[in-house]
């Protein structure tokens, strides 16, 4: 199956596509992104409003397969339950301590995923042993209430969350940014690749996928305020358009592995290839070690990084533990596209990746 089947043929069909598209950006919340990726604590640097229409037009042009894979969207999304990650348990934990204050201290000793689990407590000397902390907590407080209130947090229905594919420029660009606590070297405002959102955005291949609670958050950032989605999860997907064979890449935060989430990506990419195609089956899940090289052969797909090296490279530099191949095994992923400078619009070079992203005669200009 091959999506530019798919695509709009005609110079003037592609056109209407291409305006459609761009006309879905937040273009003002793109601005002060694009802002924050430019500046730093020491100086706020504006941008070009030619550079962001130059590359909007890129990015659509890139990614006009999978706008039309997702039935002209920008995003493709499926309803799961709430996975509560280790950071999760302890707020739940830190949370429900500071309503029994009386308790507070004692229950803020203990391990806050067993509290939040019911799990078996610490061992402490001369006390008995207990299988759960909800009879350690009994024997502990003699507080029927206490018990009651713990029974039905214990109980707290878990919340809906979304799993998102998106090719939304607020998605790339805020790759690494969110209000759950991890961070990663592409993030916009520090990070030393922070051109790797700008260099996924732009290229033929790269999809986001994230996990989020469907909440709209408020950021503030190097002083430029915008809202939006904080990711809980999130990984690159890459694709072949010729083949649609994916790659899904490294998974975030570091040791956080959701086979739930990449369920649910493989979910939402069948059933928007069947959209396309009814008569598509399924890819062959490949869940074998891959291999990459340079050439076609059979046991191997091609994976061409951006000679730029804009953004880090997660596979290629061996981080593929987490990864998963999908799909024919004569593929070519071409992840990364060349970056350009946020504030004139001129090309980047290769040790232009780290934050403040500029060229070097933006960044040093008085004034």
């Amino acid at each position: 199956m091959n999506l530019w089947d798919y695509v709009p043929m005609t110079p003037e069909e592609q056109k209407a596509v291409l305006d459609e598209m761009i006309e879905k950006v937040d273009r003002s919340r793109l601005i002060r992104l694009l802002q924050i990726a430019a500046s730093d604590d020491k100086k706020k640097r504006g941008v070009s409003l030619n550079s962001m229409e130059a590359l909007l037009l890129r990015w659509a042009v890139a990614k006009l397969p999978y706008y039309t894979l997702f039935g002209r969207n920008l995003t493709s999304s499926i309803q799961t339950d709430e996975i509560l990650d280790k950071e999760d348990l302890k707020a739940r934990t830190l949370a429900f301590a500071k309503k029994h204050p009386s308790y507070e201290a004692f229950i803020l000793c203990q391990d806050p995923i067993s509290v939040a689990k019911n799990k078996e407590p610490h061992e402490y000397p001369g006390v008995p042993e207990f299988s759960k902390m909800s009879r350690f907590f009994a024997w502990q407080f003699r507080d029927q209430k206490f018990d009651n209130d713990y029974a039905e947090f214990l109980e707290q229905k878990r919340e809906k969350e979304y799993v998102r594919i998106s090719i939304d420029p607020y998605d790339y660009l805020t790759m690494s940014i969110n209000q759950h606590n991890w961070i990663s070297c592409h993030n916009i405002e520090n990070g030393c690749y922070a051109t790797g959102g700008l260099s996924y955005m732009t290229d033929e291949a790269t999809m986001i996928a994230y996990r989020e609670d469907g909440k709209e958050y408020s950021y503030e950032i190097l002083g430029a305020p915008f809202k939006g989605n904080s990711k809980k999860w999130r990984q690159c997907v890459y694709m072949d358009p010729e083949t649609c064979s994916v790659l899904f890449s490294r998974q975030y935060p570091q040791g956080n592995s959701q086979s739930e989430s990449i369920s649910a990506v493989r979910s939402i990419l069948t059933r928007q290839l069947k959209a396309l195609n009814p008569d598509y089956t399924g890819a062959h899940v490949d869940t074998d070690d891959f291999a990459l090289n340079d050439d076609f052969s059979e046991a191997y797909i091609n994976y061409e990084a951006h000679t730029g090296n804009f953004n880090y490279h997660d596979i290629a530099c061996g981080y593929d533990s987490d990864s998963e191949y999908i799909g024919e095994k004569v593929s070519r992923f071409k992840v990364g596209s060349q970056v350009y400078c946020p504030i004139c619009g001129n090309p980047l070079n290769r040790n232009n990746t780290h934050s403040p992203v500029g060229c070097s005669f933006c960044l040093n200009k008085e004034g």
